[in-house]
């Protein structure tokens, strides 16, 4: 069977690896492999950009990523939308022949919002609600973000649904399943639960076995999102709020696809996973056209070889995203990996000189061998 195997992003490498029809549409044997780099012109002088662009040029890169986290510059006011930063920089990629992913920005909401619906905040347990100056502070269970940013996603869609430069798009960043305590997510939970027993209490009763220690319900209101830290809470509840929460995950991002649909021509739409075994919304938005993962590779519980700021990745790290995500629908891929050991370090080191493109010559190199050893 033929394999097509492709790439996104110098922090982002995409690996196809069953060619399934619905993925041949998108990558011809010419493009097995294609590499880009993120990037945020929100953050630099505009007088910058063209020099950046060229420098991805004349690394050999095909494609960029732009407006992961740039809400508050595609809507500084509420319903007021300013995308002629992001068309200038578009225009500056296609004049150095790079290929955009546009990215929809909802893990990033702006200042107004938070401050104007501060409802849309999660709040964990005990009450402490997160803030603004962070990020994915908000709730998918809340009906007014929700609203919010599919209004933003409809009008960026619109905007470049049919620009041919933009080749598809990444929806949210990193979605992880939430576990929020606000009225809003208490409210989805009973409903949830209604729509799961079919509006029958008993059948939760029996489901749950509330029989033991006095936990019988007679009403879903007297149901509460159950409190993860106090011993003994039925187990039963703590299923079925995990299954909601990946619900309202999953939800969010099929919502977001629906919309991008409606106005994408010849674009592809995907989000970028963090593998996790425990995660049950990965895999369960079925309108993308296929997944992709983020990989830090001395991230978190993986520390590495070396001192914190000097750290050398386990490649064992890649081995186990690639088999996690194989399984899904046969299609999946790297659309955010560390190039090197920059990565959340008391110290970071600047890279040593041609680091960079040492890897993209890898990378084309890879591209190479798999276009003699793949299409057999």
């Amino acid at each position: 069977m033929k394999r097509l195997i492709l790439s996104l992003c110098l922090f982002s490498i995409l690996y196809n690896v069953n060619a399934v029809n619905k993925t041949k549409q998108w990558f011809s044997r010419n493009n097995i492999i294609e590499t880009g780099v993120y990037y945020y012109p929100e953050h630099w002088k505009e007088s910058q950009w063209d020099r950046d662009f060229k420098l991805m040029h004349d690394l050999g890169f095909q494609f960029t990523h732009f407006a992961e986290f740039a809400w508050a510059q595609l809507e500084p006011e509420e319903g007021k939308y300013d995308f002629a930063w992001l068309d200038r920089a578009v225009a500056l990629a296609a004049k150095y022949h790079l290929k955009v992913i546009m990215c929809t920005s909802t893990a990033t909401p702006p200042v107004w919002l938070s401050r104007k619906y501060p409802e849309i905040l999660l709040k964990d347990e005990k009450s402490f609600r997160l803030d603004h100056g962070a990020r994915q502070q908000a709730s998918f269970a809340s009906p007014v973000y929700r609203k919010l940013a599919y209004e933003m996603i409809e009008k960026l869609a619109q905007h470049y649904g049919k620009d041919k430069r933009v080749v598809g798009w990444q929806i949210d960043n990193e979605p992880a399943v939430q576990f929020d305590y606000n009225d809003s997510a208490q409210n989805e939970f009973r409903q949830f639960l209604i729509d799961k027993y079919h509006n029958d209490i008993q059948q939760l009763n029996d489901a749950w076995g509330t029989s033991f220690w006095s936990e019988v319900y007679s009403s879903f209101d007297q149901i509460d999102i159950p409190q993860m830290s106090q011993m003994f809470m039925n187990h039963h509840q703590i299923l079925d709020y995990h299954r909601f929460a990946a619900k309202e995950t999953y939800d969010f991002l099929n919502n977001q696809c629906l919309l991008i649909k409606k106005y994408a021509n010849n674009q592809w739409v995907t989000s970028n996973y963090i593998p996790d075994y425990s995660a049950g919304h990965i895999g369960m938005s079925k309108y993308l056209d296929f997944v992709t993962y983020t990989r830090y590779m001395v991230y978190g519980e993986n520390e590495g070889v070396g001192d914190r700021g000097f750290r050398v990745g386990d490649p064992l790290r890649i081995v186990y995203a690639n088999d996690f995500f194989r399984p899904i629908n046969g299609t999946y891929g790297v659309m955010e990996l560390q190039p090197r050991q920059v990565n959340w370090g008391g110290i970071n080191p600047q890279s040593l000189p041609g680091v960079v493109d040492r890897v993209s010559q890898r990378i084309r190199y890879c591209d190479e061998l798999f276009r003699q050893i793949i299409y057999i």
